[in-house]
């Protein structure tokens, strides 16, 4: 009844605290809403670099609905984040059977890209192989131009991270086709990152990938994609 009294409290005056709104619509037994909080608590928390909290939260939502795609999504990216990849594998692998059992192909692309990034972190290549695979035979599936987009740029760091130069430059390039005529910046930048990386430890494109990655950094830093920037600036430091 405490619980309840301070849900109704805080939701009657508007309050944005997500946290302590999951925690008692959790305590009072309203667990629809406590669906409903955490997933906007996770997302904000992400957001704001809280990423531990937002993995809590995530996980919390998850206990009363476990196939939410978006709070499977804000759980694996939060225990990746934070270095949980044995934790983040087991929520992407429930994200994408999810996905898969509600037809849903943009979050399939998105958790067979998760997966392959936790994969190689992981250093179970032939597991990466898999997932790469997989997100090739799904990339043209998906409906949305900024979704297939951003699928492709995940293609392109698959085969960056084996140090398959023509490869990467190739899907970077299918990314920039449809970013760039449509104004998928965030999608752009991320494709020309993973172009300039992979070219810039080859001798004969090393000036080109330098620019490439210096274009992308300057323009993240000017729009605040502080996590883009820093992913650019690091193989030109190398």
């Amino acid at each position: 009844r405490l619980h309840e009294a301070a849900l109704d409290a805080m939701q009657a005056d508007h309050s944005h605290d997500h946290v302590a709104l999951t925690h008692h619509a959790r305590g009072a037994g309203r667990y629809d809403e406590m669906v409903a909080e955490a997933r906007l608590g996770a997302a904000t928390s992400m957001r704001l670099g809280s990423t531990y909290q937002a993995l809590v939260l995530a996980e919390t939502g998850l206990s009363e609905c476990d196939d939410d795609l978006p709070l499977l999504a804000l759980a694996t990216e939060a225990a990746a984040m934070v270095g949980l990849l044995e934790e983040a594998a087991e929520h992407g692998d429930r994200w994408l059977a999810a996905a898969r059992a509600q037809g849903d192909v943009t979050h399939e692309a998105r958790s067979l890209s998760a997966r392959m990034r936790i994969a190689f972190d992981l250093g179970d290549l032939p597991g990466m192989g898999r997932f790469t695979d997989a997100l090739i035979r799904t990339v043209d599936q998906v409906p949305a131009d900024e979704d297939r987009a951003r699928a492709m740029t995940y293609v392109a760091q698959s085969y960056r991270l084996l140090d398959q130069v023509a490869a990467t430059c190739e899907w970077a390039d299918k990314a920039l086709g449809l970013a760039t005529p449509n104004g998928f910046d965030l999608v752009r930048l991320a494709a020309m990152v993973e172009k300039g990386s992979a070219l810039v430890v080859e001798p004969g494109s090393s000036d080109e990938g330098a620019v490439l990655l210096r274009e992308a950094a300057d323009e993240g830093e000017r729009s605040g994609q502080h996590a883009l920037v820093a992913q650019a600036i690091e193989p030109l430091v190398w």
